[in-house]
């Protein structure tokens, strides 16, 4: 059996972004007003979003699911591609070793499933089945759970 592909957006579903901003020392620079994702390290020391960790545990155990990390960086932030990557490694070790994938183009990626938050960069026409993280319908990740669970994916 080939397992789905499901690809999981970073910022707002597994990382903690907005309550990065919020804690920024510089968040309130006008330097950055309108363009927080330019704020120096703001990718280093998010926190996880809500059971985001247990979550992915448990479907990435999964062997009907392949799990990749889908994510889309500032093109004008640079280290922010690096800091992405090393914030993936110190919360979830080497489970996504070399299943990391920036692109601002996300409807260009073949697969069955993405969960994301925002309908930006491709997400609304990605191909397969798009769970819009925090929406009415998947508000967190118990909710997309029981999505896959309804599935038998998981």
């Amino acid at each position: 059996m080939i397992p789905q592909s499901l690809y999981i957006d970073l910022d707002n579903v597994l990382a903690d972004f907005n309550d990065g901003i919020r804690n920024h020392p510089l968040a309130k620079d006008k330097t950055y007003k309108g363009q927080p994702h330019l704020l120096p390290n703001i990718y280093l020391e998010l926190k996880p979003v809500y059971k985001a960790k247990e979550a992915i545990e448990i479907l990435n155990q999964s062997e009907k699911l392949d799990c990749f990390i889908l994510s889309t960086s500032p093109w004008d932030h640079p280290e922010a591609w690096m800091h992405k990557r090393i914030w993936v490694e110190k919360h979830f070790g080497n489970t996504f070793r070399k299943k990391l994938i920036l692109t601002h183009r996300k409807d260009l990626v073949k697969g069955d499933y993405l969960i994301d938050d925002s309908a930006r960069n491709g997400a609304k026409d990605f191909e397969g089945v798009w769970l819009q993280f925090g929406s009415k319908e998947y508000p967190d990740w118990n909710s997309i759970l029981n999505y896959f669970r309804s599935k038998n994916v998981i």
